[in-house]
Order: structure tokens, then sequence, then C-alpha cells
């Protein structure tokens, strides 16, 4: 059996994102109870690129922005670190052939989600300034990290040899 959206589901998400009138999320999750419908932002890439490919770059930001709300405001419609919201913005990224920074910048103010948009850890970074300082604290982190490896090494491999030499007289 093909999983599948309902179309309604879909068309009444688009139109919450498209009006960022992201109240109307309390009504549309009535109709389809979270619980119900959660499932669907943990399926695969695959799913969400499918739907991608049904939708202009307009409905499919717009998607991109009712789920990221939808996601925060209803954990039973969470994704973590499959989420929808990682797939579709992959998907319009990879459409348009650039980097998102706007909408990337916006999704990280308005998610709880510590994976989107880019499927990796966040941090809890919510703007690209903060994702940036997050990412360069990382990598000076690792850099300590494998310097202070470095040095270690060296200092076995010294006292091997000098217990090699005492070894040897």
């Amino acid at each position: 059996m093909k999983t599948e959206i309902p179309p309604i589901f879909l068309k009444q998400l688009i139109a919450i994102g498209e009006s960022q009138d992201f109240s109307a999320l309390q009504q549309l999750f009535v109709e389809f109870a979270p619980a119900r419908v959660g499932h669907f932002m943990r399926q695969s890439p695959q799913f969400w690129y499918s739907v991608a490919d049904t939708l202009s770059d307009s409905e499919l930001e717009a998607l991109i922005r009712a789920i990221t709300v939808a996601e925060r405001d209803f954990p039973l419609f969470g994704g973590g670190s499959v989420s929808g919201v990682i797939w579709t913005f992959c998907s319009l990224e990879q459409r348009k052939g650039c980097r998102l920074d706007a909408l990337a910048d916006w999704i990280l103010a308005h998610t709880a989600n510590d994976w989107a948009p880019y499927g990796s850890s966040n941090g809890g970074a919510r703007s690209l300034a903060e994702l940036d300082a997050y990412h360069h604290h990382v990598a000076e982190r690792k850099a300590a990290s494998q310097k202070a490896e470095e040095v270690r090494h060296a200092t076995a491999v010294e006292r091997k040899a000098e217990k090699a030499i005492k070894g040897s007289s």
C-alpha cells in the first residue's frame, strides 16, 4: 500500500504557509489529528521528494513554513532528524541550485527541531548567524581535540623510544 498525504490536508498546509496565519493549524489538526497524520513527517526522503515534485516553488516554500510551525507546535507531528522539513527544504534548494539562506534563517527562527533545516544538528541555533557560530565552535573543539591527540601520540612515541634505548643499554 502506497503512503500518500491526504490531498486536502496537503492543500490546507500550503494555504496556511502561504497566508502565514499559523493559528489556522489549530483547526487543521482538529480535522486531522496529529496522532493520525504525524507519521508523514517521518517518511523517507524519497516520499518527500515525490511530494515536492508535484508542487511549484512557492507552494513548496509555503509547505515548508507550515510544517515547520506545525512540527514546533504539535509534538505528535514532529519528525526529528528525519523531518519532512529537512527533505522538502533540501528539495527546494536543489531545485533552485543555490543556498536558501533567508528561508533557512526563517526555519531556524520558527523551529523546535534541532535537525532542521539541514538534517545535521543545529545545536539549538535560532538563526543562521547562531548556526555559523555553532559550526565554528564545533570545528574549534574538533581541532583542539585533534591537536591534543597528536601531542598524546607524539609523547607516547617518545616514551616508547626512550624505553627502547634504555632497554638496549
